[in-house]
């Protein structure tokens, strides 16, 4: 048994011998001095060991990384270059490592730096906000909401229900109350205020009116009722007719229905016929009738001449007007000359001739003696109309 352990020892000590000269073989030369150089006893490979975490082991030596890192780990890629890992709650800035609560610093002036689930926030004291890295009082008006900052410098953001106006952040029912005259405001379903008129009003440039005042208002020449609805509308006259909530004058005479014989004269919610010679409006006056006033022509015949009656009076008469026979008064003319005149309706007579004048047959003049009367009878008539004195 002896022998056996014998050679035992033997074959374990020339294996630790073999290992401990590939071992300083391999690794004479390796990992250089920023290095420790240890063998793999089960690939017989040896591995670097940097005694810096920002230096790689290149080659055969531990050199510097080609990434900048310090305070890092240097990550060589498999396919060539290399990155610098920073550790938790750190931030890389040109090559180096930087503690997270400083970069914070460095944005928060007048702030304060908290840690936030192991993010390091800046928080600004109350009435300022961070803005260029410092905290400042808003640029903007922004009573009762949150100033932020954006690209343009900042906002105010309001809270819910509530709504930016003039610098400050108002609430919304407040808002629908202002443009809500007469009114009363409602929450919606989806969260909004809305103005609500009582009956018999409407909502008119933020004002609950009366809808009776904006009938009127719009109802020109017309009259306003309510109907079972409650809602008031425009009626109009006879004459008129709705346009666009107005009443307007109806034209009759554009129709060309009325005034036969005369013109039509469009009026304010009717008309007049004007009508022509010999005529005269109707009982309604929608056209225009003939006129047939009776003739008093006192022994004379009526006659129609261009639609007027006309008198043509006998011998003695004249015609008065249109429609009248008068009496002329012979006696006017001084016919008796000699002797007296006495005028009777439709002729007249000589009495009472002075010496030296004669009756005349007719009883018409008082004639001068020695005088021949010629009676010449006028067409038509057995009345004399013109006496010829003829001294003998």
């Amino acid at each position: 048994m002896l022998p056996r352990i014998t050679f035992f020892l033997v074959v374990i000590g020339q294996a630790f011998a073999v290992y401990n000269y590939n071992t300083i073989t391999m690794c004479r030369g390796a990992c250089g001095s920023y290095g420790q150089c240890t063998l793999n006893s089960r690939n017989m490979a040896y591995e670097c060991q940097c005694y810096d975490r920002t230096l790689v082991h290149t080659g055969r030596i531990c050199e510097p990384c080609p990434a900048p890192c310090t305070g890092g780990v240097c990550d060589v890629q498999p396919g060539g270059g290399a990155t610098c890992l920073c550790p938790p709650g750190t931030f890389l800035v040109n090559g180096q490592c930087f503690d997270q609560r400083m970069e914070c610093q460095l944005s928060c002036v007048n702030g304060q730096c908290q840690n936030v689930l192991g993010r390091w926030q800046c928080f600004c004291p109350q009435g300022l906000v961070l803005v260029g890295g410092a905290c400042r009082p808003c640029p903007v008006p922004c009573q009762n909401g949150l100033c932020q900052e954006n690209r343009n410098g900042a906002v105010c953001l309001c809270p819910p229900d509530t709504t930016f106006i003039n610098g400050q952040c108002v609430p919304n029912k407040a808002v629908c109350e202002q443009t809500c005259v007469n009114g009363y405001c409602l929450r919606t379903g989806d969260g909004s205020w809305v103005c609500n008129c009582p009956p018999g009003r409407t909502l008119i440039n933020g004002e609950c009116v009366d809808k009776r005042i904006i009938c009127q208002q719009s109802c020109l020449n017309g009259i306003c009722q309510q109907n079972a609805l409650g809602n008031w509308l425009c009626t109009c006259p006879p004459g008129f007719q709705a346009n666009n909530g107005v009443c307007t004058d109806i034209n009759e005479c554009a129709t060309g229905l009325y005034c036969a014989n005369g013109q039509c004269i469009n009026l304010p919610g009717s008309f007049r016929c004007q009508c022509a010679l010999g005529f005269e409006p109707s009982f309604y006056s929608k056209t225009c009738k003939r006129i047939f006033y009776p003739c008093i022509c006192n022994g004379g015949y009526c006659v129609n001449v261009g639609g007027v009656n006309q008198c043509t009076c006998p011998f003695g008469y004249m015609l008065e007007g249109t429609s009248q026979c008068v009496d002329i008064n012979e006696c006017l003319g001084d016919p008796c000359i000699g002797g007296q005149c006495v005028n009777y309706a439709g002729g007249h007579t000589c009495r009472a001739c002075l010496q030296g004048f004669v009756l005349s047959p007719d009883a018409k003049r008082c004639l001068p003696i020695n005088t021949e009367t010629v009676t010449v009878p006028r067409p038509g008539s057995v009345f004399p109309w013109w006496l010829f004195f003829i001294d003998r």
